[in-house]
């Protein structure tokens, strides 16, 4: 996967290196997610040299506000920790992670939802576009495609992240599902 490739190549380079590639894909990857809502949510016909003239922007904007931190950091020599996102799960498992989001003014949002093995490789996923009425109900129709994946895809679950876990324990009689 070519992700995977940027992936090795940012482990081959300097911490500050990897930092702005990882920060240029990041920046590029929400530009793209930005101007695929525009066409999603208010019909706007998508320009791609308007999205990259985005990202460009935003990528200079981020590292100059950024320059400071970087030149001292390079003077210092410091090591600093740097927070894992994502865990992987023991050997031979599959780890699951759902997420919502929610207009409240729209009652609309989109859900996602992504099955990775212990290398961190996507065994399968899904996003989607909903109309609900709360966040709780967002979260927890992001956890039930989950479930629908899992048993379309016929895998074997042995470890479940649910990030949406406290919504259950929260608020079990705020939630009233359909059959």
């Amino acid at each position: 996967m070519w992700l995977q490739e940027i992936f090795k190549k940012c482990n081959q380079r300097g911490r500050i290196e990897a930092n702005q590639m990882w920060s240029r894909i990041g920046i590029t990857m929400w530009a793209i997610w930005k101007t695929r809502n525009e066409k999603v949510f208010h019909d706007t016909e998508p320009d791609p040299k308007s999205t990259i003239n985005y990202a460009k922007n935003l990528e200079l904007e981020y590292f100059k506000a950024t320059e400071k931190e970087n030149n001292s950091t390079k003077e210092s020599n410091r090591r600093r920790t740097v927070p894992i996102i994502w865990r992987a799960p023991p050997q031979n498992w599959l780890k699951l992670n759902t997420g919502a989001a929610f207009s409240n003014d729209t009652k609309s949002g989109s859900i996602a939802v992504a099955i990775r093995d212990c290398n961190g490789t996507l065994m399968g996923g899904t996003t989607s576009k909903i109309q609900t009425n709360s966040s709780i109900l967002a979260e927890a129709t992001a956890i039930r495609e989950a479930i629908i994946l899992i048993e379309n895809l016929k895998l074997r679950m042995q470890l479940l992240n649910l990030t949406a876990f406290n919504l259950f324990k929260q608020s079990k009689k705020e939630l009233h599902f359909g059959k």
